[in-house]
């Protein structure tokens, strides 16, 4: 009878194993969500700026009539919030070589361009996000005054 009843149990575990482990259940695959965020203030004062339009730039070569012209595209943009703060979010932008572009919508800082590199190992990231999730990137921005 414990033979009987072991071998039962044996049985039950085995199948509750297999129907767990069943390959033809879907696996939810998770995006992950990558953060641009940052300050920007003046270079000489560390002034929080606000409304300061920032954007994700990508330049790139291209040959028209036998002329090689630089094409610039935005990919993301927004703009500072009152305290200087922005954050750019997306779930998907390819490894490359990219830029932030600042302007001053005002007039009184200078335009800069902020080269950055995106690849799977410069990411600010916790334990928890590797498979799915949130990842993030620093970027403060100091902005020097126009000559007037």
């Amino acid at each position: 009878m414990k033979t009987k009843l072991m071998t039962a149990f044996f049985i039950a575990i085995v199948s509750t194993s297999f129907f767990a482990c069943n390959p033809d259940e879907e696996v939810e695959i998770i995006p992950t969500s990558f953060t641009f965020y940052g300050t920007v203030t003046d270079n000489q004062n560390s002034a929080a700026l606000s409304n300061i339009k920032i954007a994700i730039t990508n330049s790139y070569s291209v040959n028209e009539n036998g002329v090689t012209k630089t094409r610039v595209d935005t990919i993301f943009k927004g703009t500072s919030d009152q305290t200087g703060n922005y954050s750019l979010k997306f779930t998907a932008l390819p490894p490359h070589d990219y830029k932030i572009t600042t302007q001053d919508i005002s007039g009184n800082y200078q335009t800069t361009e902020t080269p950055i590199v995106i690849d799977a190992i410069n990411w600010d990231r916790k334990a928890s996000d590797v498979n799915g999730g949130k990842v993030s990137k620093k970027i403060d921005i100091k902005l020097l005054k126009r000559a007037i």
